[in-house]
């Protein structure tokens, strides 16, 4: 083999061991560069989910603003206007307003009515009792009664997660003492999952603050948001990502959290 030979097989060898260098480092290059775009479309699912939630709390805080600093309100709480259930109770109050239930008590702490929506069957009956003090022992009345602009969170029951958003009973000018606490319900079913889902574009959950020993991946997950990451972004399957932030500005007792899936398109 003489010296030109060998000249071009080196040549040679060193072009494929330079593209094969490139080509890495581009393939490389590039799955960064999918994963940066994959990460900021999750990112950007979970504030559009955030977005929503924030939405429906702002307008579930004024319906019941609207509903309890209200005179006519306040002298049903008084034993004044026994006909407040028949004109602010109907079927199409919690229809228009995708409120599930509704509890009212006197400043003893007494439940003077109470009524459960089933927006399925379009029908309402009484809230069953035991319901009725699971949400009792997760508020305080008595805090709420005390309070300026009431109270929204998140508590776990028997019959499921739900919204409660409260406020002290007061006159059409805000004046106190406060008669009772009035309080509204939002369940955290499928159909309102389904529904923020539609809004958000991707599957959305909203999970309580998980136990490390039965949900480990879970925990360590949701351990990872902080105020510099306060969105986390997870890759599931090859199929699947997840995206987990906190839903803020909830009344004890708990946190929860907001998990959205997305299909991995990349």
């Amino acid at each position: 083999m003489n010296l030109r030979i060998k000249l071009l097989i080196g040549i040679g060898i060193a072009l494929i061991a330079t593209f094969a260098i490139v080509a890495v480092f581009s393939i490389l290059s590039m799955e960064k560069s999918y994963q940066a775009l994959e990460e900021t479309e999750v990112i950007t699912t979970v504030e559009r989910a955030q977005s929503s939630l924030d939405t429906d709390k702002k307008n579930l805080r004024s319906v019941t603003l609207d509903y309890a600093a209200w005179t006519e309100t306040l002298r049903f709480v008084q034993g004044e206007n026994p006909n407040w259930i028949e004109t602010n109770t109907g079927n199409d109050f919690f229809e228009r307003f995708g409120i599930q239930g509704i509890l009212v008590f006197d400043t003893t702490g007494n439940l003077l009515f109470s009524k459960e929506y089933n927006a399925t069957l379009h029908d309402s009956e009484p809230l069953p009792d035991s319901l009725a003090r699971e949400i009792v022992d997760g508020i305080d009345l008595d805090a709420i009664e005390e309070s300026s602009d009431g109270a929204y969170t998140i508590l776990e029951t028997s019959a499921g997660p739900l919204i409660v958003s409260s406020h002290p009973v007061l006159t059409d000018n805000f004046e106190g003492p406060a008669g009772g606490s009035l309080h509204y319900i939002r369940w955290i079913d499928d159909r309102y999952l389904a529904e923020l889902s539609s809004r958000a574009g991707s599957s959305i959950s909203i999970l309580p603050a998980p136990q490390h020993e039965a949900e480990p991946a879970l925990y360590d997950s949701i351990a990872q948001i902080s105020s510099e990451q306060p969105v986390v972004v997870v890759p599931e399957s090859p199929a699947t990502i997840r995206g987990f932030a906190t839903i803020d500005d909830l009344e004890e007792p708990g946190r929860y959290y907001l998990m959205v899936i997305e299909p991995r398109t990349i």
